[in-house]
């Protein structure tokens, strides 16, 4: 799992602003034509996993993009459209997915304290170890 350390708050919070650092430890970032849970590998097997329902190929998601609730596996993109709708095949998709990911991630207490308004991500090579 990843771990999480302290960092400073980046923009409108003021100097000295406490934030935790969301870790990760992976982002996998898939693009293609193929919009079939079932034939993407990676997908395929955590369906088998957990099958969930998937209509047309596209995984029926949580309101925040959650491959299930409790899942730390969120999904974004084409294959978000269900829940995010159309724009999910363009940049403006691209970033209300994002804006849905981390606002959950900003409310789960394993992953922050509560004391953070801004997400930052930091790569693992920049983490204090």
């Amino acid at each position: 799992g990843g771990g999480s350390g302290q960092g400073g708050g980046e923009g409108g919070g003021g100097g000295g602003e406490i934030c935790e650092t969301i870790g990760a430890d992976a982002i996998w970032l898939g693009t293609g034509n193929v919009l079939d849970v079932d034939r993407l590998g990676l997908l395929s097997s955590v369906r088998r996993v957990s099958p969930g329902s998937a209509h047309g190929g596209l995984p029926e998601l949580t309101p925040s993009l959650q491959w299930a609730d409790g899942w730390q596996l969120y999904v974004a993109g084409a294959l978000s459209a269900l829940q995010i709708g159309p724009e999910a095949f363009n940049l403006a998709g691209a970033g209300a997915c994002a804006a849905r990911i981390v606002e959950r991630l900003l409310e789960d207490e394993r992953v922050t304290s509560g004391r953070c308004r801004h997400a930052r991500w930091t790569p693992p090579s920049q983490r204090e170890h």
